[in-house]
Parts: C-alpha cells; structure tokens; sequence
C-alpha cells in the first residue's frame, strides 16, 4: 500500500454491495491490488479507492448476469485401430476414426441469459465484452511404452506427471476450441452480441465441444542406436472441463499477447477420464482396449454456486500445477506432444 502526504494509508474500501473477496494488504511493489465479487446481476456497481479520509474515488464496473440453463455429456469414444492410423513410423489411436458422432467426450452447455445493466439509453453495458466457452486441462498421469531392442526399453513421455491446459488450437487460445481473434469461427464459443441475436432470432443459444483425444506411439524404439519393435503401450489422462465466462475492456487492450487481456471464471465443471492399453500380439498385430468416462459417471454439467465467492469463482488457470511459459501463459499439451524428444528412458 502506498501512504499520502497525510501519513494516511491509502487502500481499496469496501464495496456498496458485493465484497472484497482477495486483497494483497503489503504488496512487494506497493501498488494496491484487489479481487471484486458482486453477488447482484446486471447492476452497475462501484470499486472504490480510498485516496484520503475524505476523498475517495468511485470507478463503475457493469456487472453482467450470466445465467446457465441445461446441460448433457456423453461419454464414450472407445479407439478403434485402422490401417489408415499408422502414419509414418507412429501408431496413432484414434476415437472410431474420428467420428464426429463419437467423440471421446461431448459436451452442450445452454446459456438462457446474458444481461447486462442500464443506464439512460445505454443498454446492455458490458455485455460486448463478455464471451462463455469450454476451457480444458489435461493431466497426463501414465503415459508408458515398452519396446523390445534386445532387452526391454520403458520409456515414459515426457509429459507424464504434468498437467497442461489443452485447446484444439493451441497456438492463441485459452479456449478448448476457437480460431484465433475470430469468436464465431466455433460454436464452442458464444459473444453478447452473439446472444442478443439469437435473443432476437428466437433461437437457442448453446455451446458445445467435442474431444477425440489421440494417443500416439512410436511403432519402433525412438532412438537410432537401439532400434526395437513396440511391445505395449498404457495411458491415463485425466480432464477437467469447464464452462468459463470470460472478460476484458480496454484498459488491458494493450497487451501484446490477445490471450492475457482476458480473466476466465468457472460457472460449470465436470472432470472425466481417458485410458487404454495396447499389446503386440503373436502375429504382430495390436490389440487394444479403451475408454473414456466420466468421474462419476455424470450425465450434466455441475453448475458452481452463485453468487460468486472466493471459493467457487476463481482464474481457471490458476493452478500451481499448470506448466507455464516464462511469459506465465500455460504451456498447452499439443505443444507437448510436439516435443522433439518425448520419449524418455525410465
């Protein structure tokens, strides 16, 4: 905190509604920081900044109701193996041939309100800024092989015991799925302006997601001295998939990174599993067994409480275990697999 010519501490105050839900009473760099939380919709509220005793500034902030109606998942996705799957030197697993009707995981989420307040002419402050999608982390907990190369070789990827967050475009978005700077390229996404035309369509608004995860194995040992054929293979990756409002204005519009301008909160979870094994058989072909499912075997998505608090409304990427990149973005599971070495001896 910082101290006025008054020798008056100078800090955040208290809310008219809502509360201070974190605050950073000594920070490193004094400048005073603090996490909001209004528990009224489609309001404008106040942040206030205590300057002196008796000056004290009042900065608004349009609060938007995001309001989540029904949800499904479906769970399935057990691999198939065809010819077409080996490409290269690598043996690729891939869910009924990439059937969009059988994905490993597929997810709806319908969004029955996106409000925000008014004031005078101005309707729907705020909502512009607002968007809702899926966002996603994988935790690769087992990710084994073991090759034959005149004794055995285990090797282990080099994203087991990690956690990463996982997008199907992995170069820009913190979203599971997205291009880049182009919100209505997906329907795994859904804008204001978005919802007010649907709004006035008569339409519903739903997002939805598709996940086909994709193991992949090196059908020989990944190594040029000590070439040896894949024995068997094992993989567990854990998910936890999220319905996140996301939002941003123009006082962080100058940060070079477009991901980084947004703070993504969960509204809706579901964690849920993917695991398999392969074996080289006698007449070297592979059989193979997987699934995919969820925790608990949930059919919906469980919506967090509201309102807000500090507990259940929090950054999605916050975790400790979240691998990050020196600029703190999450380093993303494509980019893993991508890695020049991935196989490591045990």
């Amino acid at each position: 905190s910082q101290i006025n010519a008054k020798g008056e501490d100078t800090k955040w105050v208290a809310p008219g509604f809502g509360k201070i839900a974190v605050e950073d009473a000594n920070p490193a760099d004094e400048i005073d920081r603090i996490q909001l939380f209004w528990d009224v919709g489609a309001k404008i509220a106040k942040a206030r900044y205590q300057a002196t005793a008796d000056y004290v500034w009042a900065f608004d902030v349009n609060v938007v109701k995001i309001e989540l109606g029904d949800s499904s998942i479906t769970a399935g996705g057990k691999p198939g193996l065809a010819a077409s799957n080996v490409n290269g030197q690598n043996l690729v697993l891939a869910s009924s041939s990439l059937d969009a009707n059988d994905p490993g995981i597929r997810v709806e989420q319908t969004i029955t309100g996106m409000t925000g307040p008014t004031r005078g002419d101005q309707q729907q402050r705020g909502l512009h800024q607002m968007v809702v999608g899926f966002m996603q982390t994988l935790e690769s907990k087992t990710f084994t092989a073991n090759y034959l190369t005149g004794g055995q070789a285990n090797l282990k990827h080099v994203t087991q015991g990690h956690v990463y967050q996982d997008a199907v475009d992995a170069s820009q978005s913190l979203f599971y799925s997205h291009l880049a700077g182009d919100f209505s390229a997906s329907d795994g996404l859904l804008t204001g302006e978005e919802f007010i035309e649907n709004q006035t369509a008569a339409k519903e608004s739903k997002i939805v997601m598709a996940d086909f995860p994709t193991p992949e194995f090196p059908t020989d040992h990944p190594s040029p001295n000590r070439n040896g054929p894949l024995l068997e293979g094992t993989w567990e990756w854990n998910f936890k998939t999220f319905v996140a409002v996301a939002t941003t204005d123009a006082a962080v519009e100058s940060i070079p990174n477009a991901q980084l301008r947004y703070l993504f909160f969960k509204r809706a979870t579901v964690d849920w599993k993917y695991s398999g094994s392969l074996e080289r058989t006698q007449n070297l072909n592979y059989e193979m067994s997987a699934e995919s499912k969820t925790s608990t075997e949930a059919t919906e998505l469980t919506t967090l409480n509201q309102p807000a608090t500090a507990q259940n409304v929090e950054l999605v990427f916050n975790e400790n275990d979240v691998v990050r990149l020196p600029d703190g973005t999450p380093f993303r599971f494509n980019n893993a697999l991508k890695q020049p070495i991935k196989w490591n001896e045990n």
